[in-house]
């Protein structure tokens, strides 16, 4: 019985390998092909990985060696690394601020037209709603300050949730100080107060505000008027005067701030 056993066995082994020989024959092509094109797609993807990491490496070395170029006596006259990251490396990230390094350096030497070129390269290039592109709308819009409405198709492009809002706003009140109009120059001020700006910018438009005759502490919304569409005060009643206590004797009478807008003289109610 187990002599019975031991052949069964190995006729079974005998059909099982003879199986296994017409399947590997009927489907070796495809096998051998499947595996040439998983290992030829592994060294592909190691290989450009390797490749990516070389271009990142060769693009920080141009960048560091640009702005030491930049940073150095012939500064003035551009850097040939610079060029060669623009040139070889379009698109990178180090190339991007390679750009707004090239912007920055026509704009010192009084090629504001080709700053401005560079400016919108790299807006197309990074978007509009990135940080780096809003920085460019930035940028441009004060190369472009001369030109108000110019200025402004720059700004309006900034978003509302940008790191540089506030200071977009910051410049809107400049053109609108700069065209005559003081209430809408404040309200932008006030506007970028409530976008809660670095400390720096906010103590500069604090001062601003107050050369407006706005108070030192501006709230963070302007108040509303009590009737809905009412026009605004006219100049001079930007806001109401406040009663002063009586002066001691012997004591200076107060001072205006220069550039603060008068009130209007009368009785306090």
């Amino acid at each position: 019985m187990a002599q019975d056993d031991i052949i069964f066995q190995e006729v079974d082994q005998e059909v099982e390998a003879e199986r296994l020989r017409k399947f590997w024959m009927r489907h070796r092509g495809p096998i051998i092909g499947g595996l040439v094109l998983f290992f030829a797609g592994l060294f592909g993807f190691v290989g450009w990985q390797d490749h990516r990491v070389r271009q990142d490496q060769t693009a920080s070395d141009l960048f560091g060696k640009a702005r030491q170029e930049l940073a150095g006596p012939a500064g003035g006259n551009g850097s040939a690394s610079l060029e060669a990251l623009l040139r070889d490396h379009p698109g990178h990230g180090y190339a991007r601020l390679a750009r707004l390094m090239k912007a920055r350096v026509l704009a010192k030497g009084g090629d504001q037209a080709g700053a401005v070129g560079q400016l919108e390269t790299l807006i197309a290039e990074a978007g509009a709603d990135s940080p780096l592109g809003s920085l460019a709308l930035l940028d441009a819009a004060y190369l472009t300050a001369g030109d108000p409405a110019r200025a402004r198709s720059y700004l309006v492009r900034i978003g509302e949730q940008s790191a540089f809002r506030a200071h977009a706003l910051e410049l809107e009140g400049l053109l609108a100080r700069q065209g005559g109009d003081a209430i809408a120059a404040l309200a932008l001020y006030r506007k970028a107060l409530a976008a809660v700006p670095p400390e720096t910018l906010r103590q500069r438009l604090i001062r601003r505000v107050e050369r407006l005759g706005g108070p030192p502490e501006v709230p963070d919304q302007a108040a509303k008027p009590a009737v809905e569409g009412a026009p605004p005060p006219p100049p001079g009643k930007i806001f109401p005067r406040t009663r002063h206590p009586p002066a001691r004797p012997g004591s200076r009478p107060p001072t205006r701030r220069r550039g603060q807008v008068a009130h209007e003289e009368g009785p306090v109610a």
